[in-house]
């Protein structure tokens, strides 16, 4: 019963954001992904403790975590495509 519910629910959200992503082109995906880095440069610039943060941790586990981010994406891209 619980599972009947977890799918309604994901149908539902899929549903409701269909809508608003498929209004979308790679232009706007595009401009997206660069606000969130101006708000990250942001976030870096004005908070102290967040740039302390980022310049402690070392560069390796900002890329392994693009690279976990991107699997699914890269996966999904390029799973019609061979």
């Amino acid at each position: 019963m619980a599972k009947r519910k977890k799918v309604v629910r994901r149908k539902a959200v899929q549903e409701c954001c269909s809508g608003i992503t498929g209004k979308l082109d790679n232009w706007d995906m595009k401009l997206i992904k660069l606000s969130i880095v101006s708000a990250t440069l942001v976030l870096v610039s004005v908070f102290v403790g967040f740039r302390n943060w980022v310049a402690s941790v070392e560069w390796y586990w900002f890329f392994i975590a693009m690279v976990i981010f991107a699997i699914r994406p890269m996966k999904r891209a390029y799973s019609n495509c061979c």
